[in-house]
């Protein structure tokens, strides 16, 4: 049952926001020297996957997501996902995740 929430979720975030003015999508900023390669805040879920120790990070906390499989858009971060499902993405599970991410270099 937690699983079908979470991939609801995670649905229901990938839908197309309603926008007046479409404007170019700024390029992302490098990260700052020292600064975390991946964050839950500014790393797409796309991207978390795309990179093995990344992808080894969401599979310690975040098992589910393997199980959802084609469910999950790739094009937005946790944090996007959390404002739909903050009951499984906690702060605290999101600080958790956060804090393995900066230990990737």
């Amino acid at each position: 049952m937690r699983v079908f929430i979470l991939a609801a979720a995670f649905a229901a975030s990938a839908l197309p926001a309603v926008t007046f003015a479409q404007q170019p999508a700024a390029p992302a900023p490098a990260p700052a020297a020292g600064a975390a390669k991946f964050s839950t805040a500014t790393s797409t879920i796309g991207a978390l996957m795309a990179d093995a120790a990344a992808k080894a990070v969401l599979d310690k906390h975040l098992p589910q997501l393997a199980q959802a499989g084609d469910q999950v858009p790739k094009d937005v971060t946790l944090k996007v996902i959390q404002q739909q499902a903050p009951q499984f993405l906690t702060p605290e599970l999101l600080a958790a995740i956060d804090a393995d991410l900066a230990k990737i270099k």
